[in-house]
C-alpha cells in the first residue's frame, strides 16, 4: 500500500465556484454545548443513534461488571482484544486515510479494511470521508461535524447523537467525494448500510 503522492488533504478540491459564494468562516465558532442545546433549531437528538451507543456503552459496562465477578475465559478476552485493534486499523489505516486519499491498495487489503472500519459500527466510508474532509477544511468552527467549540463531549460523542448543524450541511455538499464514489469496493457497502440505519441513523445525520 503506497501512499497517493498526487494529492494530500491540503488540496482536496471541492466544487470551488458555488463554495466561494458563501461567508467566510473562522474558528473558534460556536457556543459551549449547554448553549447550543437551547438552540433548537440546530440541536435534534437522534434517538436511534442514543439507543445504539446506549446500549453499547451499558453494555461494555455490563461485560466488565461479568469480568470482575465471574472472570471471562482467556479465549474471549482474546477475542475482544484482536477484534478491537482490527477495528481501530481498519477505522485509522482505512477510513481515515481515504480521508486524505493517500491509500493506494490492491483489492484484498481494500475489502479487509472495510471490514474493519465497519466493525467500529460508525458509518460508512463515504461519510466519514465527506465528515473528515470538512473537519480539516472548517475545524472548529459550525460546518466541522465534530467541532472542539462545543466541548468534550460534543466533540467525541455527542455530534453522533445529533442532527448536523445547517453549516455542516450546506458546506457538506461541496465536499469532493469523486475519489470514493469512483471507488466500487467502497461504495458497495454504502446502501445497504444505510437503508438498514435509516436515513438519520449512525451511517447518515444529514
Amino acid at each position: 500500500m503506497a501512499p497517493n503522492s498526487k494529492k494530500d488533504v491540503t488540496d482536496i478540491e471541492f466544487v470551488g465556484t458555488e463554495e466561494s459564494k458563501l461567508e467566510k468562516l473562522v474558528g473558534p465558532q460556536a457556543g459551549p454545548w449547554k448553549q447550543i442545546q437551547i438552540q433548537k433549531s440546530f440541536i435534534h437528538v437522534v434517538y436511534g443513534n442514543l439507543v445504539v451507543f446506549g446500549y453499547f456503552h451499558l453494555a461494555a459496562l455490563y461485560g466488565l461488571y461479568l469480568g470482575s465477578t465471574a472472570g471471562p475465559a482467556w479465549s474471549t478476552i482474546i477475542f475482544h482484544c484482536v477484534t478491537f485493534v482490527f477495528a481501530l486499523f481498519g477505522l485509522t489505516a482505512g477510513s481515515h486515510l481515504w480521508s486524505y486519499n493517500a491509500v493506494k491498495a490492491k483489492l484484498l487489503l481494500q475489502i479487509i479494511l472495510i471490514i474493519a472500519s465497519y466493525l467500529t459500527f460508525q458509518y460508512s466510508v463515504l461519510n466519514n470521508v465527506r465528515d473528515h474532509r470538512l473537519h480539516h477544511r472548517y475545524t472548529d468552527t459550525d460546518a466541522d461535524p465534530h467541532n472542539a467549540t462545543r466541548g468534550i463531549f460534543f466533540s467525541h460523542l455527542g455530534w453522533l447523537l445529533v442532527k448536523k448543524h445547517p453549516e455542516v450541511k450546506r458546506r457538506g455538499k461541496f465536499t469532493d467525494l469523486r475519489d470514493v464514489k469512483a471507488n466500487p469496493v467502497l461504495m458497495f457497502p454504502h446502501k445497504p448500510f444505510k437503508q438498514c440505519f435509516g436515513r438519520e441513523q449512525v451511517l447518515d445525520r444529514l
